[in-house]
């Protein structure tokens, strides 16, 4: 069996995490997105943010929901900015979101 090489960075990892066909891979990553950021730092977890607003919009509902319920514990970890200009956007579909727990 050929020896498969490891992405080089962070950065692909995400990526294959993020393709992932199964929901509950994309679930555990982001059920540990505080955790994530503290150990990123402020100014690197900046590259993981494209990923956190593509869960906010998921398809799987669960994906969505646990998303939008840790933004309280990134709100930290990201710039004035950020928040204004790409999470606010992000979660102008929830209200609109068939799945209660989701809107919640």
């Amino acid at each position: 069996m050929a020896k498969v090489k490891p992405p080089a960075t962070l950065q692909s990892y995400f990526n294959v995490i993020s393709y992932q066909f199964t929901w509950r891979i994309r679930y555990e990553l982001i059920s540990k997105v505080e955790k994530l950021a503290q150990a990123m730092g402020k100014e690197n977890f900046k590259s993981f943010l494209g990923y956190y607003i593509k869960y906010i919009n998921d398809i799987e509902p669960e994906i969505r929901s646990i998303a939008n319920n840790k933004l309280e514990e990134i709100i930290p970890f990201l710039e004035v900015e950020d928040i204004v200009n790409r999470i606010i956007p992000a979660f102008k579909t929830i209200p609109q979101d068939t799945q209660p727990y989701v809107r919640s």
